[in-house]
């Protein structure tokens, strides 16, 4: 008699229970992540959603708006805005499902390694990995990059030589939005080892087709997007204690903590005994941690990387480890992890509560005085862009971002920003602005200051809407 052919862990030959599972973590994460779409937004957020808001009006991506991530990053920006409209919470619900979807390409790489079990273990690992419940929904370049990068290491684990090509496609799609997508590169080249080309080509065709779509301006491209980052690496720090936060960024008395330590400590004794599996995963986040360490300056948003890789890779190795114990043990074991991913999950929906604060008061109101102050489409310079965009006025696209950085790196000049001032009806000061005085000179000579509270100056120009 012929033995039954064995299913490998990574064909689709899904039983009800695991949809059912997977289903309740996607929903799990939908919850515990969307729970703060609607708190405030934070500086970059707001460069990205004004420099959104001036794609969407006819401005041209390098040329005319500022760019400081790859330039795929904004096309899934305006891929988003078409199907969920230009707003703060629009535009956050099609982050969070883009994120969402990279859970999916998580599932299946622990489902690779670990089978089903180890499939919904690492899904369940990166929803409750902190901070990422506090990133996910937000409107920034490395949430969608993670996400791609999942999706593609998920894909790369299926069978077939177009799915190979896919995955090379999407690991392509997330270079695009950030070059961090490279770390992981090396482990999706270990997966589909055996359809190396097709990926290849999948990876070169997107990556080709983007620098083609945006040609026309690919020198200012390179300029805001390597060579302003590449200055930036010597100007001073951002946060304090930058490496040490690449660690303390997770909180130590999480169930996520405690896992991913013996989870880490499984993998040394198993790459002792050469009988790592994982170890592709675990290559990357060791490529994630250099990344950090070398990278200048860094930002909250980079810390991100690690818990993500680290979920993942954990998430694989502890599927992998169930796999190998008696049945009785294994379903045990199962058990115990549940109830502490479960309450990883409970204690995470309290910190993102904590973690939530409304719109700064002083900025919808500005948003409104500037709507009232000024014509429908009017265009602004806006060194706080959100109080434009919630204003629903244009911000200039050279100037979506007017952090004190692209100063220090020489990306904007003071006679760069006072040349330009004949093309904008308002200027809002409330950050840099303030600090430059040549810049305020020549907008209080060629603008009348017609609000002042909360921290923010408006001036608008003689012709404009009068002040109630």
């Amino acid at each position: 008699m012929t033995a039954p052919r064995r299913i490998e862990p990574h064909r689709f030959a899904l039983p009800a229970l695991e949809v059912g599972a997977l289903a309740v973590v996607l929903c799990a994460q939908a919850v515990l992540w969307s729970r703060d779409l609607h708190a405030a937004t934070n500086y970059d957020e707001a460069v990205y959603l004004a420099a959104l808001d001036a794609l969407r009006h006819g401005q041209a991506l390098g040329s005319q708006v500022f760019a400081a991530q790859f330039p795929g990053f904004y096309d899934l920006l305006r891929g988003i805005s078409y199907l969920t409209g230009v707003g703060v919470v629009a535009v956050r619900r099609g982050m969070l499902a883009v994120v969402i979807a990279g859970t999916v390409g998580a599932w299946l790489v622990g489902r690779r390694y670990g089978g089903p079990r180890g499939g919904i273990l690492t899904a369940a690992l990166l929803v409750v990995a902190p901070p990422l419940d506090l990133f996910g929904w937000q409107v920034i370049a490395d949430t969608p990059e993670l996400a791609l990068v999942s999706l593609a290491l998920g894909v790369g684990t299926l069978s077939g030589v177009g799915l190979a090509a896919v995955a090379g496609g999407l690991l392509g799609a997330a270079l695009t939005v950030k070059l961090t997508a490279l770390t992981a590169a090396p482990a999706l080249a270990w997966i589909v080892r055996d359809r190396l080309l097709p990926a290849a080509g999948g990876f070169a065709a997107v990556v080709a087709a983007e620098l083609l779509a945006h040609v026309t301006a690919l020198g200012s491209l390179w300029s805001s997007g390597v060579v302003y980052h590449e200055r930036a690496r010597h100007t001073p720090p951002v946060i304090p204690h930058p490496h040490r936060q690449i660690l303390d960024q997770i909180p130590h008395r999480t169930p996520f903590f405690v896992l991913s330590v013996v989870a880490l400590l499984s993998a040394l004794e198993l790459l002792r005994r050469r009988a790592l599996t994982t170890w592709p995963l675990w290559l990357w986040v060791a490529l994630v941690v250099l990344f950090l360490l070398v990278h200048k300056p860094l930002h909250y948003n980079h810390l991100i990387e690690l818990p993500y890789a680290l979920a993942i890779a954990a998430g694989a190795t502890l599927g992998a480890a169930l796999g190998k114990l008696p049945a009785r043990a294994s379903l045990a074991a199962a058990l115990v992890l549940a109830v502490l991913v479960g309450a990883a999950w409970v204690q995470q929906l309290h910190r993102v509560d904590l973690a939530r604060a409304p719109e700064p008061v002083s900025n919808v109101a500005a948003a409104r005085a500037l709507a009232r102050l000024t014509p429908p489409g009017a265009m602004t310079i806006d060194d706080r862009p959100i109080i434009s965009f919630l204003a629903r006025r244009r911000v200039l696209g050279r100037f979506v971002d007017l952090a004190l950085l692209r100063w220090e790196t020489g990306s904007v000049t003071d006679g760069d920003l006072v040349a330009r001032l004949p093309k904008v009806q308002a200027v809002v000061v409330s950050r840099a602005l303030r600090t430059r005085p040549r810049v305020l000179a020549a907008v209080r000579r060629e603008f009348r200051k017609a609000y002042d509270a909360g921290g923010v100056v408006i001036y608008v120009r003689d012709g404009s809407r009068s002040s109630r």
